[in-house]
């Protein structure tokens, strides 16, 4: 039976598969890769499934080594790298920022000095019962804030 008219058949060579290869383990995306050869990005996907899907893991794995040797080694570069490594694989957060005892973590507003009505700040909460210390205090909102609300 002949074949129809069109494009011819794309038979991959060793060297697009090389390319494939290291331009997967870049982290190129598929479309782009399949325009260096150019071909549809279904075809890419046809013939150079092996190739895209080992790609990205070797490069994952060529980076990972010398961080996890360092990472399990001895000194200040250890530490570092123990601490990237455990963000990323472990899922450990920084701890959040310290931050002032006058703000406010829920709507993000900074009690000052001077929005206290005696003008005594922090000092004159602590020396006050804390019913007294919670009514006297006063927030103003951020000049953004305000000009956002009207």
């Amino acid at each position: 039976m002949p074949r129809k008219p069109g494009r011819p058949v794309y038979t991959p060579t060793e060297k697009d598969r090389a390319t494939v290869k290291t331009m997967s383990a870049f982290g190129i995306p598929d479309y782009e890769i399949a325009r260096v050869l150019a071909i549809d990005a279904k075809t890419l996907r046809k013939h150079f499934c092996t190739e895209m899907e080992v790609g990205h893991v070797e490069a994952n794995a060529k980076v990972a080594a010398p961080l996890f040797k360092k990472a399990t080694g001895d000194g200040r570069e250890a530490v570092v790298a123990a601490i990237f490594w455990l963000k990323c694989r472990a899922g450990w957060q920084s701890a959040p920022a310290a931050v002032s005892p006058g703000f406010c973590h829920a709507c993000g507003y900074t009690r000052s000095a001077s929005t206290r009505p005696d003008g005594n700040g922090a000092r004159a909460a602590a020396t006050q019962p804390r019913s007294q210390s919670a009514k006297a205090w006063t927030v103003d909102r951020p000049a953004a804030i305000s000009v956002m609300t009207r």
